[in-house]
């Protein structure tokens, strides 16, 4: 049986600077024992960034939702759920910057 899967949702745009804090939290919440038996996916939505965000998000293992500048907002805003629905049984959304605080 597959288990359980959350997915944790990072909406970024133009974040490389807050998402390795973010992206470190996310990682080390995921391995605390109250989490043992479900998989815990992290996914960024990267929105018509121009910087390396994506590239940041790929590297630290994140699964990278982009949303390119010609792609009106309201087409991925409709698209994103369903999109994001194949990642997990549970949903949970953090801003790359709370990540970053102390």
């Amino acid at each position: 049986m597959t288990p359980e899967a959350i997915a944790v949702v990072i909406p970024a745009h133009n974040e490389e600077a807050l998402l390795p804090p973010a992206l470190a939290a996310v990682t080390a919440a995921a391995g605390h024992p109250a989490l043992a038996d479900l998989r815990v996916m992290t996914v960024v939505a990267a929105d018509a960034c121009v910087d390396e965000t994506a590239k940041v998000a790929d590297t630290a293992g994140a699964s990278v939702l982009l949303r390119t500048p010609d792609c009106p907002v309201e087409t991925s805003s409709r698209l994103r759920p369903r999109a994001v629905g194949g990642f997990g049984d549970h949903l949970a959304q953090l801003a790359a910057e709370e990540g970053a605080m102390h």
